[in-house]
């Protein structure tokens, strides 16, 4: 999930910028991503729901019974599960509620930012990461809640050496980049730290690589299968265990599992997905 994290930071203000976005057309920018994420999103709660009361039915079912309620349905619609006492439905959908967040923060913030100099936007950054901290301890959020705030700042700091010309400027930047990535080690632990460090490698590194139309297919269905694949992949996973065990069943029952959550994925986008992003395309084509 930390890969996700790093690429919307750097992705989406890279977007914007060459689109020459302004604060006044943030409206527009919000709705075309309601419309292009919501939908899928919104099915796939509905899917999950279903699932839980049909494996229920199955005599060897041995997870927990179906405890959710109407309110915890409602408070998923605007990713405010983080702000109660409820669980979210689904264990992946955690990281929407960050993404939600950054794009509203972004949409508001990024003109301003862009105008300024890098040593602004990193300070933005850094009172961004303070108050998160704070709300952490006050509210008993997530430990990571801060970590996260930073990694979202990590993109935003790589997106600033790419863009960004000139050698004062790249220094500046290559620094600001670094003192994030020091606070994600700190604050997330090694393993963290290094699953981003090799993530802004990758992105910086890679960026002008050609991959080719295969990476177009499957970044068409790549958010299908995040919204669903603990869904499907998770249920074959927890039927397959009942009937064998031993590393190399394991094994070949992950890759039966893996392929089934891409196949289901493929055909969510189709029917789900891809009516939704067309959608969102005739909002705002200039957003």
């Amino acid at each position: 999930m930390d890969v996700f994290f790093v690429i919307s930071g750097f992705v989406i203000p890279l977007s914007l910028y060459s689109r020459k976005y302004r604060t006044r057309d943030f409206p527009t920018f919000l709705l075309r991503r309601l419309v292009r994420l919501e939908p899928p999103y919104l099915v796939s709660i509905f899917l999950t729901i279903v699932l839980w009361h049909l494996s229920i039915l199955v005599p060897q079912f041995a997870g927990s019974a179906p405890t959710y309620s109407w309110a915890q349905i409602g408070f998923h619609l605007f990713y405010l599960i983080p702000l109660t006492g409820y669980e979210w439905l689904g264990p992946n959908y955690w990281t929407l509620a960050y993404e939600f967040v950054f794009y509203v923060i972004v949409g508001l913030t990024f003109p301003a930012l862009m105008s300024r100099t890098s040593i602004a936007t990193f300070a933005a950054i850094v009172i961004a990461t303070a108050l998160f901290a704070l709300l952490q301890h006050r509210l008993s959020l997530s430990p990571l809640v801060a970590v996260r705030v930073m990694e979202f700042g990590v993109g935003i700091m790589l997106m600033r050496l790419v863009v960004d010309q000139g050698r004062r400027h790249d220094i500046v930047n290559f620094l600001c980049l670094t003192v994030c990535l020091a606070y994600v080690f700190y604050g997330g632990g090694v393993l963290l730290g290094a699953t981003v460090l090799v993530s802004v490698g990758a992105i910086f590194f890679l960026r002008n690589v050609k991959l080719g139309r295969w990476a177009y297919f499957i970044g068409g269905f790549s958010y299908s299968l995040y919204l669903t694949h603990t869904i499907i992949g998770g249920r074959i996973v927890n039927l397959g265990m009942r009937y064998g065990e031993g590393a190399i069943y394991e094994i070949a029952l992950m890759s039966v599992a893996l392929m089934g959550s891409i196949a289901f994925a493929i055909g969510f986008a189709y029917i789900f997905e891809a009516p939704a992003k067309r959608a969102a395309q005739r909002i705002g084509r200039s957003a």
